[in-house]
């Protein structure tokens, strides 16, 4: 009898610490992260937090409020979380394994294979074997690339811009 009180409280243990731990590894919130991770430790809170803040000469921003890399990398922080790589080709593991093999988080490498403005404009003909926002140039359409691509898919058609 002891010993499944002993094996329930364990695994009760366990749960709890796993669960506290999901909570706090919220990629956009790098302040709950430290303190849960930290104890509730205040100091080492704000000093994670100022540690984050990349330096005046990189304050030059794009998309979301985050600078331009390529940059310091914060090694408690990922590259993607402290720089804007939108346009980027590459995967957000990718970038964060260079800064973190570097400590130099990389320049944004935008994807050259399938340039917006290289396709025509919709609307036209749907080839079966590609989504029409491979085959037209969808950019600042208001739907997004899935309801775009299954009306081609249903009609046949490549559906017209929409603002």
């Amino acid at each position: 009898m002891r010993t499944r009180t002993v094996r329930w409280s364990v695994s009760a243990s366990l749960l709890v610490a796993a669960g506290l731990a999901l909570t706090a590894c919220d990629p956009g919130d790098s302040v709950s992260a430290s303190v849960s991770s930290s104890g509730g430790s205040g100091s080492t809170a704000s000093s994670r937090t100022t540690a984050a803040t990349p330096p005046a000469a990189q304050q030059s921003s794009k998309a979301g409020g985050l600078p331009v890399p390529p940059g310091p990398a914060d090694p408690d922080l990922r590259c993607t979380n402290q720089y804007s790589y939108a346009g980027d080709s590459r995967d957000n593991a990718t970038i964060n394994s260079i800064g973190s093999d570097t400590g130099t988080c990389p320049p944004v490498v935008p994807d050259q294979s399938s340039q917006a403005e290289d396709r025509p404009a919709p609307p036209g003909p749907a080839d079966p074997d590609q989504r029409c926002t491979n085959q037209y140039n969808y950019v600042g359409d208001s739907r997004d690339n899935a309801t775009i691509n299954s009306l081609g898919f249903e009609s046949g058609t490549c559906p017209p811009f929409k603002p």
